[in-house]
């Protein structure tokens, strides 16, 4: 029989070894691939529904907004009918960003 070098007998462990590798870098990058695909659904998700909190808590904002301006206008409203006065007034805006609201009062 032949005998083989040590070199000879070194290849078929090396090419099985070389294989392995080959085989269990392949697997764990479609894991990995996989893994971020999920993880990208998921993260659009939860920006959904962050968003649409961000979007219902304005409608809420402004809903309350809304109600309150017709609830001060219908305030005014009746203060202007008891009072017998009509009001005629003018925003004016200084540097600090206070607004005053400057009156003149005229009799009805």
């Amino acid at each position: 029989m032949h005998k083989r070098s040590f070199t000879q007998t070194l290849w078929l462990p090396l090419v099985i070894s070389l294989i392995a590798l080959l085989v269990a870098s392949v697997s764990a990058a479609w894991l990995k691939r996989s893994t971020s695909i999920d993880e990208r659904k998921h993260d659009l998700v939860d920006i959904a529904h962050v968003g649409l909190a961000i979007v219902c808590e304005y409608a809420t904002l402004v809903e309350q907004a809304a109600a309150a301006a017709h609830s001060l206008t219908e305030r005014a409203k009746r203060l202007q009918s008891v009072m017998g006065m009509f009001q005629v007034g003018a925003v004016a805006q200084s540097d600090a960003g206070i607004s005053t609201i400057v009156c003149r009062t005229l009799r009805i």
